[in-house]
Order: structure tokens, then sequence, then C-alpha cells
């Protein structure tokens, strides 16, 4: 639903609707609200998308990433205790002789993994 009119950019809006306004000058797509109900926008002013192509989404930054993964070997029974097996799906990584494996159920909760090889620095997306 989009609406043109100034609004009160601290209301909280139906979490089914994403609201388009435009305040000042700028179009603005609601992002989300934070627990204390302040309400965060995507200024969309000079966007390439039409904002109204958004459909329902749970809000900005909701879904954390993995900023410091931990890594077990494979014979490790901590991975059988976590759930992971020999028939567990991952996603694996080499670079430079180091292999990781990031488990296919734990990027489908977190969807970004933030590591890095030996110092530098990079990020898996699921």
């Amino acid at each position: 639903m989009e609406t043109q009119a100034e609004v009160d950019l601290q209301s909280i809006p139906d979490r089914h609707e994403r609201p388009i306004v435009t305040d000042g000058g700028k179009t603005l797509l609601w992002a989300g609200e934070d627990e204390a109900g302040n309400v965060e926008w995507f200024d969309m002013t000079d966007g390439l998308v039409d904002p109204r192509r958004f459909q329902f989404g749970i809000g900005k930054d909701e879904i954390p990433p993995v900023d410091e993964p931990v890594f077990v070997a494979h014979d490790d029974p901590l991975l059988a205790e976590r759930g992971v097996g020999h028939q567990t799906r991952v996603l694996g990584v080499s670079l430079n002789g180091v292999a990781k494996a990031y488990p296919v159920k734990v990027l489908d909760r977190h969807e970004v993994v933030n590591d890095d090889f030996e110092g530098e620095p990079y990020a898996v997306f699921w």
C-alpha cells in the first residue's frame, strides 16, 4: 500500500504491510522497528527499484550473521552432539590449502557467515 502523505515516522505499521511514505521529499520504505518501538526506514529516493515491488519481509537486521564461526575436526564428537554427521549437507570453501565446511542447516537460520582465511576476511552468503 502506498501512502503519499506526511506521516509520523515513529508510528509502527502492521508487520504485514510495508508502507512507502514521502517525507521531506524522500521516498521511504518501512524497514522494521527495534524492541523499544523505534521505526527504521530504507531511503529509496534515488533507488533503481520501485519500492512497491518489495513484498512482506521480516525487517532490517532481523537475521543475525555468524560473526565468529567455530570449526572442529571432522571426527570431533562435538559434531555428532550438534547433529552434524556424514550425510549433513554443507557448503564447502577451500582456499590456499585450507578447507572449511558450513552446515546448510546453520546457513538456513543465519544466511551470512563472516569469516576469514588466515587473516583474509570473506563472507559466505546463503
